[in-house]
């Protein structure tokens, strides 16, 4: 796994849990995403960062640039508030 400060990791997490807010069930999210349930709980509570693979599969899921799940989180929502990063809701 890749390993970052605690604030970054925090921003992930932050950024991650506002992504699966906007499409559903986060069970549903990792059978989408085909990610274990347990593992991407760490990711979400922040005490884990997936690897680079898992970044950009959850990257491509969402439709966001792979660097964005590390900006900080008030600068993450304006920019999917603006349209610069897209994510996919409600998908089925």
């Amino acid at each position: 796994m890749v390993t970052l400060a605690n604030g970054e990791l925090a921003n992930f997490a932050a950024n991650l849990r506002y992504l699966c807010a906007l499409e559903g069930p986060v069970s549903e999210v990792c059978r989408r995403m085909d990610l274990n349930r347990q593992q991407f709980a760490r990711y979400l509570t922040g005490t884990a960062k997936p690897s680079a693979h898992n970044v950009i599969r959850i990257c491509e899921h969402f439709h966001i640039p792979e660097n964005s799940l590390d900006l900080q989180h008030d600068q993450f929502v304006l920019q999917l508030r603006a349209g610069h990063a897209t994510t996919r809701m409600h998908a089925s």
